[in-house]
């Protein structure tokens, strides 16, 4: 990650409120839930926001002019990828 305070200096004073305002949060949380703390992951705001990006991306298709129907696909763990032969005969 890049240290903006090196480039910015005034940069620095925002990114400090920033951090300051995310432990506050987290702290206030943890008070109120009585709970540890635990990482949410690095995916946490992708998972977060994935239900509203469908729903997006089904109105852009519909204002285009076609019908849409969504149905989940089953996640199947066993094959992530195209064997060899699958490759070839694309």
């Amino acid at each position: 990650m890049l240290n903006t305070c090196a480039l910015d200096p005034a940069a620095a004073p925002r990114s400090h409120r920033c951090c300051r305002r995310f432990h506050l949060t987290a702290a206030y949380h943890m008070l109120k839930n009585v709970t540890l703390y635990h990482d949410l992951g690095a995916n946490h705001f992708d998972k977060r926001v994935h239900g509203k990006h469908v729903l997006e991306l089904v109105n852009r298709l519909k204002n285009l002019g076609f019908a849409v129907q969504i149905t989940p696909m089953a996640v199947s763990s066993t094959r992530c990828f195209l064997s060899e032969t699958e490759t070839r005969s694309r």
